[in-house]
């Protein structure tokens, strides 16, 4: 697979696939440039909306492929089970070969990867932020620019207050987030990355080195 002139090594060889598409992005542009990823045989796109927080969520078919509507971020350590429920109803029905997740805004990966995973799906997500593994984005603590070797050590006021907040030791809340980035990590057969500083820093935090590639974009 590409993007904008870039290759990494399809976790399935070279054969033509069956692809579903995740993404919180949607225009007409962005889904012209999935369309002409080299490799893909079928493509279903499948576009999360965040929406009220109160209101269930709610899957309909469009045009591309699925709207599912009323998708709500997750607190770092919580697992969104109405999402896992809806992608193991659209993975079954649709039986891709390979799931590409290109999601931000805090939204719960390992779901998506678990029900893909059920099926013997491959999987591969691509970052666009810091969200995976550090709660603001940016591994900035005020002014200050975060350095740390492990989830387990992070010491920043938006940790603390996050901690504080779900009434957690700090110690419990990083190892919280620590079990399910490093889960993120397993589940995935590839994750991209824009730069090469965040593939470095999410190889020295979870291993797996060549998991992790850099496409610029």
């Amino acid at each position: 697979m590409t993007k904008k002139g870039r290759q990494f090594n399809s976790p399935i060889g070279d054969r033509l696939l069956k692809v579903l598409y995740v993404s919180t992005i949607f225009d007409p542009g962005f889904l012209n440039l999935v369309k002409e990823q080299r490799g893909i045989r079928s493509l279903l796109f499948v576009r999360l909306a965040l929406g009220d927080r109160k209101a269930p969520y709610k899957m309909m078919k469009d045009p591309h492929g699925f709207l599912i509507q009323n998708v709500r971020t997750s607190p770092a350590y919580q697992y969104d089970y109405k999402l896992l429920n809806i992608f193991n109803q659209v993975l079954r029905e649709q039986r891709p070969e390979l799931i590409h997740i290109q999601v931000s805004l805090g939204i719960s990966l390992l779901p998506i990867l678990n029900a893909a995973s059920s099926l013997g799906i491959k999987k591969v997500v691509t970052l666009h932020d810091q969200l995976l593994f550090c709660l603001q984005g940016t591994c900035q603590d005020a002014s200050q620019k975060c350095f740390f070797d492990s989830l387990l050590n992070c010491n920043c006021s938006v940790c603390r207050q996050a901690a504080r907040s779900n009434r957690l030791s700090l110690r419990n809340f990083n190892r919280l987030r620590n079990t399910l980035c490093e889960r993120v990590v397993r589940q995935s057969d590839k994750i991209i990355c824009p730069d090469i500083q965040q593939r470095d820093q999410l190889a020295r935090l979870f291993g797996e080195q060549d998991k992790f590639v850099t496409v610029s974009y």
